[in-house]
């Protein structure tokens, strides 16, 4: 088995790198950009955009794991072994993320909102806007 680690910090690549030739894991480098490969990205930020993003290209073997949350070796390398067998491996507050970006922001507008943006986007000016909510320009300002 045979992964790609990118890693910016040296010292925790090298613990890695370390940690999987242990187990005969064998790594590379990650400068060949190779989109075929399976991808496990282990951050210290939970980025739903990014995840989707790595979803999202189709290829088999994903993860995305928090470096906080990875407590137990036995378990990380589990993941790793999963991911490059063409499984995936996600955490649940990366998969949170995800959820919550995939929700509509316009679903929260009132109605009243939802028309002004309407009016918005048709290219109408302030007062326009205001005179097709029948109120003045100060008095549609005011309220929004």
């Amino acid at each position: 088995m045979r992964v790609v680690i990118a890693e910016d910090s040296v010292l925790l690549r090298s613990g890695v790198q370390s940690l999987l030739a242990d187990v005969g894991i064998e790594t590379a480098a990650a400068d060949n950009g190779d989109a075929d490969l399976p991808v496990l990205v282990v951050s210290q930020y939970a980025e739903g955009s990014y995840a989707v993003d790595l979803i999202a290209e189709g290829t088999s073997g994903v993860g995305y794991l928090l470096k906080e949350r990875v407590a137990d070796v036995a378990e990380f390398l589990k993941a790793v072994r999963r991911v490059a067998g063409g499984g995936s491996a996600i955490d649940p507050d990366v998969v949170a993320q995800m959820l919550s970006r995939s929700r509509d922001p316009l679903d929260s507008l009132t109605a009243r909102e939802t028309e002004v943006l309407s009016l918005m986007a048709q290219g109408l000016s302030n007062a326009a806007i205001a005179k097709a909510l029948a109120g003045t320009r100060t008095a549609a300002s005011a309220r929004y």
